[in-house]
């Protein structure tokens, strides 16, 4: 800290000099920091841009898929309406065979 003394005196050239010295590396340091940021942001752009091609294909392909399943969910319903159909035919059939042989 500096004394109440020194307050009042001049700071020295090479003082300042010091200080320009600190301030001029730091400004470079932020620069390059920048210009990393700017590299970074570009990239992520890119990569976002390359994702909601992705998902808009996924998107696609999953309405898709969602119909084939839709489909085929409705031929199961249809086939288990076929096939109970069928078991209750059988079951007449077998009736009519036990009737018959009762006669």
């Amino acid at each position: 800290m500096a004394s109440e003394d020194s307050i009042d005196e001049a700071p020295s050239l090479a003082d300042v000099w010091k200080v320009l010295t600190e301030i001029k590396s730091n400004t470079e340091k932020l620069v390059n920091d920048v210009d990393l940021l700017k590299v970074t942001y570009k990239e992520l752009q890119e990569n976002l841009a390359s994702t909601k091609v992705q998902v808009d294909i996924l998107m696609e392909e999953n309405k898709s898929l969602k119909s084939k399943v839709k489909s085929l969910e409705d031929d199961l319903s249809k086939s288990k309406a076929h096939a109970k159909e069928i078991e209750q035919r059988l079951d007449n059939v077998e009736e009519c065979c036990t009737l018959e042989s009762l006669i």
